[in-house]
Formats: C-alpha cells, structure tokens, sequence
C-alpha cells in the first residue's frame, strides 16, 4: 500500500499465470466470465436477436411434435430463448449496474450462462442419436417409444449437467477492484 502519496492506491504482485490490478484473472484454468471478456468494453447500443422463438413457435405444432426428436428440439428452442433472455440480464447488469456488487447476480447467472453450452452438447448429441436410430429402424422406427424415452432421457440430461458443474456456483466469488486508473468495479469470478 502506497499510504504516504495516496491510502486508496495499492499495487499486486501476481503469482505466475494470473493478472489484473487484483490478480483476478488468470490463464491457468478455465475460470474466464462474460464480466472478464467483455465487462468494461459493453456498449449499450448492442440488440440480441431472438431467433429461437421462430423455432418454436414452427414446433408448438402437434403434427411437429409426434417424434422425440422434436421434444429435443423444442427443449433446445425454448432452453435458447432463456438463455438469450439470461444474457441480455447480464448485459443490462453490466451496463447499469457496474458499480454494485451483486453475489447472487454473480452466481445465479454465470452458472446458468454456463450450464446452457453445455445442455445445448448434449440435448444436441440426443437429437443426433435419435436421427440416426430412425434412419436404421427405418420403416420399424416406433414414435411412441421415441417419445417415451425422450420424457426419461430429458430430466436426466439436465439434472446431470447440472450436478457435473454445482461446484461453479460453490467458488464463484465478487471481487471489488478499488482501482482509481481502471474506475470502479466488480467481477465475477471464481
């Protein structure tokens, strides 16, 4: 601490592979949040398409939905849409809300930011199964136990994914960095 010239101005000295005025980011593991990337540099003026509401609402259709396949592709749909709803959140937290420290804001979030990737692999990997199942049945293919499996593999596939990353929102953190240079702020990281 530098107490003689200014008590709010301090210096870090960053073990190997982390940086920042805080050491709060590193380069070691895969620890990097939206607030990391793109925290500081959020222009308000940015819009997100929603394309995933087209997708269901084309779905929503009964003659649609007569496979598995299409519960996947409605669960992708609408798992799409609140992601994207999650991201915009983020990004109007971000932008308004850059000086408060919000720790459910940091863990509720990122870990749903981060469990959708992961949701969309797998539900994507199902679909893919089922696609090929149906081609090698081929006139065989039973819809009515492709739906009876999709109703048992779904709820598994996403309280799965969600258990394999419960430790992120266990060692999320806010960490406040004081810095004078770089203005006010608070990162979300782990």
């Amino acid at each position: 601490e530098n107490e003689i010239q200014n008590p709010l101005e301090s210096v870090c000295i960053c073990q190997q592979c982390f940086f920042g005025n805080l050491c709060q980011f590193t380069t070691s593991q895969y620890s990097i949040s939206l607030d990391a990337l793109i925290g500081s540099m959020v222009a308000i003026e940015k819009r997100l398409c929603l394309n995933t509401i087209t997708i269901v609402l084309f779905i929503v259709r009964n003659k649609c939905r007569s496979t598995g396949c299409a519960l996947y592709i409605i669960v992708l749909s609408i798992l799409g849409t609140c992601c994207l709803i999650i991201l915009t959140l983020k990004f109007i937290s971000l932008v308004l809300l850059a000086y408060l420290s919000n720790r459910l804001n940091c863990i509720f979030i990122e870990y749903f930011l981060k469990c959708s990737p992961t949701m969309f692999d797998w539900l994507n990997t199902c679909t893919l199964l089922e696609r090929v199942w149906s081609i090698q049945s081929g006139l065989h293919f039973d819809k009515v136990k492709s739906k009876k499996i999709t109703t048992v593999v779904l709820p598994i596939v996403i309280v799965c994914v969600g258990l394999s990353l419960l430790h992120d929102p266990l060692n999320r953190e806010s960490i406040f960095d004081p810095s004078p240079y770089e203005g006010r702020w608070t990162w979300c990281m782990i």
